[in-house]
């Protein structure tokens, strides 16, 4: 695989990537490709318009905290186990939600446990979804993987850009989404594999709703983030 791999390396003409993470590991692994190298991510759609829809800075009664797309608790599927941030906000001591939609898997038992927490809906056709993210005061991303978790950059990411929503990240400190929102002021970031950091950022994000400073942004200075400017990139070494 790796004498493949080093041949198509060489003869190809560009070499488009969509994590910044993965071309310094070829780089490191074989050799310097960065000069026939495009990074070219997923994003959102520019021509989508939500702010018709909703209030975006509309608050919650209770902290709401929603996710969208496949989870599970299943311990052979654990790419996105919420186990660890449960157990925290079990001992979380103020009222909180989180609000699953799409392909949910959660086991009676956390449901049990999670009762007044955990509210899990529906799947939604992706305009339904955009609606509902407007509705919640926190957007979850909650990667559980240390192996290979540091390039996933998930599709949800760039949606959640689209309706201007503060991001928060729970997963592994070395993931290349949690670098992203932090430099770009897009939300919250937590090591799920530290309970007392989930607790602590749990407590300054509810601190920052009731007082209404959770971060804002306009999706507009974020172009960078646009399927349109990303897909651009390949046009140009097209024509």
């Amino acid at each position: 695989n790796e004498y493949l791999e080093k041949k198509v390396l060489k003869n190809m003409d560009y070499f488009t990537y969509a994590v910044p993470l993965s071309l310094k590991k070829i780089n490191e692994k074989y050799f310097d490709i960065t000069k026939k190298s495009l990074l070219v991510m997923n994003g959102y759609d520019e021509n989508i318009n939500v702010s018709g829809n909703f209030n975006k800075d509309n608050k919650n009664d209770v902290l709401t905290i929603g996710h969208f797309g496949s989870i599970s608790d299943n311990p052979y599927n654990n790419f996105r186990n919420p186990e660890l941030f449960f157990k925290a906000l079990l001992k979380f001591n103020r009222k909180i939600k989180l609000c699953f939609y799409g392909s949910v898997t959660i086991s009676k038992k956390w449901q049990d446990k999670m009762n007044d927490i955990l509210e899990i809906g529906e799947n939604l056709s992706h305009t339904e979804a955009l609606k509902m993210m407007q509705k919640m005061d926190v957007l979850l991303v909650v990667p559980s993987k240390i192996d290979g978790g540091d390039e996933v950059i998930p599709a949800k990411f760039f949606e959640y850009i689209l309706v201007e929503k503060p991001i928060l990240l729970v997963g592994p400190n070395n993931m290349e989404i949690g670098k992203m929102i932090k430099k770009d002021g897009l939300g919250y970031v937590m090591d799920i594999y530290s309970e007392q950091d989930m607790l602590n950022k749990t407590d300054i994000i509810y601190r920052y709703w009731e007082t209404d400073k959770l971060v804002k942004y306009n999706k507009e200075n974020f172009k960078k983030y646009s399927r349109q400017k990303q897909y651009k990139k390949i046009l140009e070494i097209l024509i």
